[in-house]
């Protein structure tokens, strides 16, 4: 049985982790020192200021204070004797201990205290973790949407990304989609983030990003806040960008969403009402609930959309007609959660695999709508809901972007899991997230390799190995690139 790990308990387990790193450098150290080893020192700038920012705190220590929900680090002076000279050992021992922190999600209370441990023998370390992080402490939000909007742009995040995959690129255009969706933060409150998320197409690995963020205690009031992604992707998508000595453009290939955000950001009938399907013009059927039993209905098109031609479907005009990639947007494909029968299985099976659905996409889609229809006459009329008929529009999708993992919300949903554990206490999580994003970007550009290496986790000496195999060393735990392969006790 799986307990819950309260926040009590992480927080032991992260004191407990960084007092083991302390002494185990404690214990490098004082060895070093007997045998005579000399200890270079090295210099380190501290190009942080302890001046007000321009989201309305005080001081750097008072919001580090509010914000994080850690221990208060004192504000510190950066000595005048630190100096921009860095020797290789130096930037290796800053940046590795920088990278531990980010990763770990490590409070500055505790990287304040390891910082005062290892000045004892590098007096040109940085005092303030702020320094070390490189945190940015000046940002202005707006108040848009009966809640709080920051953007950070679209042009930092694919810049971010960008030097990890240029070398697939055949083109120099980046591809990317976008995800728009609720993330509740607490149980004791309705306060929750909405945010717009990037993520380019690559075939080597997954990694979303945050193009901006809103803060509410309900949803947003209405689309205002899509507004500034809006105009900084048309702009991007027009003129491009510099990377080196070459323009790059960008195009949003798809808008993925759940069902109720895509209803939002679209501003129409949800999944519950008579007109809630986006894909084709059927009136629904009220069978104790809203069903969609037909499987050839005319579809929908962009312009009609654009228009807003049909009344029982549109709610109002939405900002991302302006960007102009097409507005009958792809949905989560969650119709997988259902019976695989066999046209069923067989059919979610070719528009799964790239090399099939290329020549039987439309077999596949056939399939589907055979299923849907004796679906309904298994299990009646009134199970034909929203979710159900959305499989038969699923090889049209399929058609139009690829197999249908190209167009999976599974990895922004995992990237809202990372977003949320960002938030350390309930006090102004967004400036939070601000701060907590300015130090991973700044990190995670620097080494662009690590998406490639394959690390080996939790050592154990249990076996099972074949017959005369030579072994070294057993593990437990795979990490490659974004994938990671866990064994169990059991196993």
């Amino acid at each position: 049985m799986a307990f819950k790990v309260s926040d009590r308990q992480k927080r032991r387990r992260i004191n407990k982790e960084v007092d083991q790193y302390i002494e185990n450098i404690e214990r490098e150290v004082h060895t070093s020192i007997q045998e005579g080893c000399a200890i270079d020192s090295f210099h380190l700038e501290a190009s942080e200021s302890n001046e007000p920012n321009e989201s309305g705190t005080d001081s750097d220590s008072e919001l580090e204070s509010n914000s994080d929900g850690e221990d208060m680090v004192p504000p510190i002076e950066s000595s005048s004797s630190e100096s921009d000279e860095y020797s290789e050992d130096d930037v290796g021992l800053t940046d590795g201990l920088a990278k531990w922190a980010v990763e770990h999600n490590i409070s500055h209370a505790a990287i304040s205290d390891l910082l005062v441990v290892l000045k004892k023998h590098h007096p040109e370390l940085p005092k303030d973790p702020r320094t070390f992080l490189k945190t940015t402490t000046s940002y202005v939000t707006s108040s848009i949407s009966g809640g709080e909007y920051y953007h950070f742009g679209v042009k930092p995040g694919v810049l971010s990304k960008l030097p990890l995959i240029v070398d697939e690129m055949e083109d120099r255009e980046v591809v990317m989609q976008v995800n728009i969706d609720g993330l509740p933060l607490f149980k004791s409150n309705n306060a929750q983030f909405w945010p717009i998320l990037g993520m380019i197409e690559s075939h080597r690995f997954k990694e979303p990003f945050v193009i901006g963020l809103f803060y509410g205690l309900s949803k947003p009031s209405d689309l205002d806040f899509l507004k500034e992604f809006v105009s900084d992707a048309k702009i991007l998508m027009d003129e491009g960008f510099l990377y080196g000595d070459k323009n790059w453009k960008v195009k949003i290939s798809a808008v993925v969403c759940d069902a109720p955000a895509r209803a939002m950001v679209k501003a129409i009938k949800g999944h519950g009402g008579y007109g809630g399907c986006d894909k084709c013009v059927q009136h629904g059927v009220w069978l104790d609930k809203a069903t969609f039993p037909e499987t050839n209905a005319a579809l929908r098109k962009d312009q009609s959309f654009i228009d807003m031609e049909d009344e029982n479907h549109h709610l109002g005009p939405t900002p991302l007609t302006e960007v102009g990639i097409g507005m009958l947007l792809y949905l989560e494909n969650c119709q997988m959660k259902f019976i695989k029968t066999s046209c069923f299985s067989v059919g979610m099976n070719i528009l799964l695999n790239p090399h099939l659905c290329a020549d039987h996409c439309q077999y596949a889609g056939d399939l589907l709508v055979h299923f849907v229809t004796h679906f309904g006459q298994l299990y009646g009329q009134n199970m034909l809901t929203y979710n159900v008929h959305g499989l038969v529009h699923l090889s049209q999708e399929v058609m139009k972007y690829g197999t249908l993992d190209t167009v999976s919300c599974f990895a922004f949903e995992n990237y809202l899991g990372q977003l949320k554990r960002m938030v350390r206490k309930p006090t102004s999580p967004l400036e939070q997230v601000i701060r907590r994003i300015s130090e991973q970007q700044v990190k995670t550009a620097k080494d662009p390799s690590d998406h490639h290496q394959r690390k080996l986790k939790r050592p154990h000496t249990s076996g099972p190995l074949p017959r005369d195999t030579v072994v070294t060393s057993e593990f437990m735990e795979l990490q490659a690139g974004n994938f990671v392969v866990k064994l169990s006790n059991r196993e």
